[in-house]
């Protein structure tokens, strides 16, 4: 009894082991794959084959997980490595069928969900809100985001930067809560994009007449451009009369010299608030 015993425990080692160095190949595969600056699609191809056995051609949607009081729940019988472990099997319970997960530093978590599990949009928005919720449950602040579905290291790599970068966004945005996948963003998404001294010399051209717009008008053209110009809809969302509205629009245009009611000039002045609630994060 006592040899079948030491023999079963000896597996048992054995097993872990191998399962905690399948687990570091897979975390040293992901963090090579997310890093901000180098990228050698080769290598991490290779990598992904013969090490972690992993079907690259395979069409994935990155899901990016981030979490910011993960230390609250750390404590001395249950380390931050612990922590992580047990997300990880939450996560894995939630989302049976991944392509891959991991944990690329303190915060963010990576899961990789093959298109075949969430062929639309609105399937892969739905995972993740549940998911969310599920954790929140468990007193974890967490917030979700995720990017287009890419076959590939590079379209892995180009799925994970959109889910960060509609991180970000909601991060410029938190009014925009419900804003999960990179495709709801938009124009904020390409605005995001353009080179931040571009944007700052096409605020320069504004600056001096958007300065003067007081908080009121800001937040009046901000559910005007909600609204999608409608000024009907307008006026009702802020509790006002529509010769209300029309006044405040008129002080807008004596202000800035642009007219919210002209398609053109609303874009312009869209364009200024977006990047100017971007420019205070």
């Amino acid at each position: 009894m006592v040899k079948v015993t030491v023999e079963v425990m000896l597996q048992q080692v054995h097993f872990h082991n191998q399962l905690q160095h399948q687990k570091t190949l897979m975390d040293n595969w992901l963090l090579d794959l997310v890093h901000p600056h180098y990228f050698d699609e080769r290598k991490n191809e290779a990598f992904a084959h013969h090490y972690i056995h992993l079907e690259t051609s395979q069409p994935v949607q990155v899901l990016l997980v981030q979490f910011t009081n993960l230390f609250t729940h750390s404590t001395t019988n249950m380390p931050l490595s612990m922590v992580k472990e047990d997300l990880l099997r939450r996560i894995k319970l939630q989302l049976p069928k991944l392509h891959f997960q991991s944990f690329i530093n303190d915060s963010h978590c990576v899961v990789g969900i093959p298109a075949s599990v969430c062929p639309t949009k609105g399937e892969v928005i739905t995972l993740a809100k549940r998911l969310q919720r599920h954790l929140q449950e468990k007193a974890f602040i967490v917030k979700t985001a995720i990017g287009h579905v890419y076959p590939g290291v590079v379209g892995y790599r180009k799925s994970y930067l959109e889910a960060h970068s509609s991180l970000e966004l909601q991060e410029s945005f938190p009014q925009f809560s419900d804003h999960i996948h990179i495709q709801d963003w938009g124009i904020m998404d390409f605005i995001k994009r353009i080179p931040l001294e571009i944007r700052q010399e096409f605020m320069n051209r504004y600056r001096e007449q958007t300065f003067q717009l007081s908080d009121t008008l800001r937040h009046t053209l901000q559910r005007l451009f909600d609204c999608q110009l409608n000024m009907k809809e307008t006026a009702n969302a802020l509790h006002i009369h529509r010769n209300t509205l029309l006044y405040r629009l008129e002080s807008v245009e004596e202000l800035t010299g642009l007219s919210p009611r002209t398609f053109d000039d609303a874009m312009i002045l869209r364009f200024i608030l977006l990047i100017d609630d971007m420019n205070k994060e």
